[in-house]
């Protein structure tokens, strides 16, 4: 039976005037993308996926946006976890919640089936 992937993104709601900001302190490890029309306003992912556990995806995920912590969380932050699992349970461990807390961050965690062959 094959393990379960995911995806990670921040989520910024109320970024007028910061993406300029993050996008030249954040660098090129982030993807940007407006997506204001579907409601989901800013959204960041990490450029290079590396396939690690989940916790130590979210803590490589949000280990750079320490250095612009305060003013991501003035954007109305949510972290978004998907977790694609072909078991019909899963368990998601964060062992970090205080790198969430201090982004001011909610989070949001959704489990889906998924294929064994994928």
């Amino acid at each position: 039976m094959s393990q379960a992937t995911f995806d990670i993104e921040l989520s910024l709601h109320n970024f007028a005037g910061a993406q300029v900001t993050l996008q030249r302190s954040l660098g090129d490890e982030y993807l940007f993308e407006d997506r204001t029309k579907q409601g989901w306003g800013l959204v960041l992912r990490k450029r290079d996926e590396v396939r690690l556990s989940l916790a130590e995806a979210v803590d490589s995920f949000l280990k750079p946006l320490a250095a612009v912590q305060s003013l991501i969380a003035d954007c109305e932050p949510t972290l978004r976890l998907a977790v694609f699992n072909p078991n019909v349970t899963c368990t998601v461990l964060l062992p970090r919640l205080d790198q969430i807390a201090a982004l001011g961050a909610k989070l949001e965690v959704s489990v889906y089936p998924a294929d064994d062959d994928q």
